[in-house]
């Protein structure tokens, strides 16, 4: 309930040095990650294709919407995944956490 999520809350502010801050890890980074994507395809078209739509004004959507017409969605989720998990371990390793895979 509420009560018991302000009571984390500020159970975390009482003792805030034994916690690490998760930044916003894509933030900033959408637009590598896409470009990332469309290099390393392999048909020349589509890698041609997917860097035109980056380099044209509202890249980002003209990326998501040609990534869809070129049926790579599951492939760009798949990388976007990947991604995620590769940031995501950096973070843990740079902040000397532990995790599992």
């Amino acid at each position: 309930d509420d009560q018991q999520v302000l009571d984390r809350v500020f159970d975390i502010e009482d003792d805030f040095e034994n916690y690490v801050p998760i930044p916003d890890l894509y933030d900033g980074e959408e637009r590598e990650t896409m470009r990332s994507f469309a290099e390393a395809q392999k048909e020349r078209a589509k890698k041609e294709r997917l860097l035109e739509a980056l380099r044209q004004p509202g890249g980002a959507t003209r990326f998501r919407h040609a990534v869809k017409e070129m049926l790579l969605l599951a492939d760009w989720e798949a990388y976007l995944h990947q991604h995620f998990l590769d940031l995501a371990r950096w973070f843990c390793e740079e902040n000397k956490l532990e995790y599992e895979d």
